[in-house]
């Protein structure tokens, strides 16, 4: 079961100005709850599990996401974050996606390995660099082209997100409850991409398991015995460094044009449409917006 909660939505008032922004067309993409986007997800099921099950939505008066504040060394306080949330909250069942997410993928292990915790403490993996590598460049080209297709990214990106299946040449978005980042303009497709893309090389860098894994000679050694790596860092620098030298709205032309993944350039893998191609995405979304809002003043 998944829980769909807005996320950057403080205000009726931000519903409203985001509903004039799309219809007015001041914006080339932006950010919807699950709520008022889910049509999106409902006519693109190839890429997200099996929904078995839409709940009514409901209010949380009592948010239960949490912000930590730190006041010098010595005290933290936690804090709950206030959303404007009035009937934008709803539950979801889906079926169980047995594929591995990304970082098990990349390491040739099953999908339930990452459902025991308990295998961090005790494990052997050896896999042959350049198959480790392949899955790593197979993976970011499959999430780009995917998003390309979609023109909407869940707007929650980490790897543990993200399910992959090789011989099936697909992959699944499985928590898709923070909502998405949807584009309404080429230009906007672009910054949605180039943003997971981000999201995704940090969880790599992050990534617990991967930390237990180092290079030696052709093939990743990986066991509980090694505590830290750079073999993270060393995976995604071909993406993070022009990723850091071009990471602003003026320079995402520069990254796409000048980014490679594999053999493939990033302008390459990247759909390119006409701007009447987004009308169906910036149509639904305002209409559903449109449709919440006469629901809340009534």
């Amino acid at each position: 079961m998944t829980e769909a909660r807005p996320y950057d939505f403080t205000t009726i008032e931000d519903i409203k100005r985001l509903k004039m922004n799309l219809d007015k067309r001041l914006i080339n993409n932006f950010y919807a709850p699950l709520s008022l986007s889910f049509p999106l997800v409902l006519n693109n099921q190839k890429y997200f599990p099996y929904i078995y099950y839409i709940s009514k939505p409901y209010t949380i008066y009592t948010p239960y996401a949490f912000r930590i504040i730190s006041y010098g060394s010595f005290e933290d306080i936690i804090k709950p974050i206030e959303y404007f949330n009035i009937n934008l909250s709803f539950h979801l069942i889906t079926n169980i996606v047995e594929d591995s997410t990304m970082v098990p993928f990349l390491l040739g292990l099953s999908y339930d390995f990452e459902l025991n915790r308990d295998n961090l403490n005790k494990f052997e993996i050896q896999i042959k660099y350049d198959e480790f590598i392949h899955r790593f460049y197979y993976s970011m080209t499959k999430i780009s082209e995917s998003i390309s297709i979609l023109k909407f990214s869940p707007a929650d990106m980490e790897p543990y997100q993200i399910t992959i299946n090789n011989n099936k040449n697909c992959i699944a978005y499985i928590d898709i409850g923070s909502g998405n980042d949807i584009a309404i303009s080429q230009k906007g497709l672009e910054k949605i991409i180039v943003e997971a893309i981000k999201d995704v090389i940090d969880g790599i860098e992050n990534s617990p398991l991967l930390k237990h894994c180092i290079k030696k000679e052709n093939y990743v050694i990986c066991n509980e015995k090694i505590k830290e790596s750079d073999l993270p860092e060393i995976l995604v620098e071909g993406i993070r460094r022009p990723l850091l030298e071009n990471y602003n709205s003026s320079r995402i032309d520069n990254f796409i044009k000048n980014t490679k993944i594999d053999d493939r350039r990033l302008d390459d893998i990247i759909i390119q449409y006409k701007d009447d191609e987004f009308e169906e995405n910036r149509e639904i979304a305002s209409k559903t917006l449109e449709l919440y809002l006469k629901s809340h003043t009534n």
